[in-house]
């Protein structure tokens, strides 16, 4: 039934507007109810009310007010839908179907009435609210420091095993003399060639750790040089230039 009404409604005010005369204001008031009806039928009811309402103040005709309140209620503003209501039927000097529309506050009251007290409208914060930072300082925390290449202990602990397996060959390598010493002043063949033995064996596991221990070493000097030029590097690059050539030059 209200939808029916709206639509006798929408029609009697186009009417009343054109035989009221034709100056600028109720001209202006007419097509901003047919944007309004336009935008109504397309849900956009926010905006049908606010074209609505800029209508009624410049002509004040009561059935603005009717369709005023059906654009309320469809956004959902009960209250100012009840007033709009209100406002119509305490204007309009003839009401066809007055007794549907006062029901329909009645109605609109009872649900207001149940939601409860009103609820305080939510404070709308600014997500990203502007924030003056300074270049060096781009997330408002202390300042980035570049990061920088740091030099690595594992070549200096290659080293020091290379050294303690050289330390550990020369130990083997004493003991290989000592034991050959002996051998040499033996009273009996048969602790001199134990002895012997003996001399033999540890000469070569000094032998051994020489190698091992050397080639460690080695090793751990390669790995520092480099990582001390990897470092402490600064490559420095620019352009080649010659009579019949062009090409990168650099240090690395």
């Amino acid at each position: 039934m209200l939808r029916t009404l709206s639509i006798l409604v929408a029609v009697a005010l186009v009417g009343s507007f054109a035989h009221a005369g034709g100056d600028d204001q109720k001209a202006k008031a007419i097509r901003l109810f047919g944007d309004a009806d336009k935008l109504y039928k397309t849900g956009d009811f926010e905006q049908a009310a606010k074209l609505l309402e800029e209508a009624y103040a410049l002509y004040p005709e009561p059935l603005l007010l009717y369709n005023l309140a059906r654009a309320l209620e469809g956004m959902g503003s009960t209250q100012g839908a009840i007033d709009a209501y209100e406002r119509y039927l305490a204007q309009a000097a003839k009401i066809e179907d007055r007794g549907a529309i006062e029901r329909r506050v009645a109605t609109l009251k009872v649900q207001l009435a149940a939601r409860g007290p009103a609820q305080p409208a939510p404070v709308v914060v600014d997500p990203m609210p502007p924030v003056a930072l300074k270049l060096s300082d781009p997330f408002g925390g202390p300042p980035v420091q570049e990061a920088r290449p740091h030099r690595s202990a594992l070549p200096f602990v290659t080293i020091g095993v290379g050294a303690g397996a050289l330390i550990t060959g020369f130990v083997f390598g004493k003991l290989s003399a000592d034991r050959h010493d002996s051998a040499v002043a033996a009273s009996s063949q048969v602790d001199a060639q134990r002895l012997d033995d003996s001399a033999h064996g540890f000469a070569t596991t000094a032998n051994v750790m020489f190698i091992a221990g050397g080639a460690i070493v080695v090793a751990g000097v390669v790995w520092e040089i480099l990582d001390h030029k990897r470092v402490h590097r600064q490559p420095l690059v620019g352009l080649a230039v010659g009579r019949s050539t062009l090409g990168i030059a650099g240090t690395w």
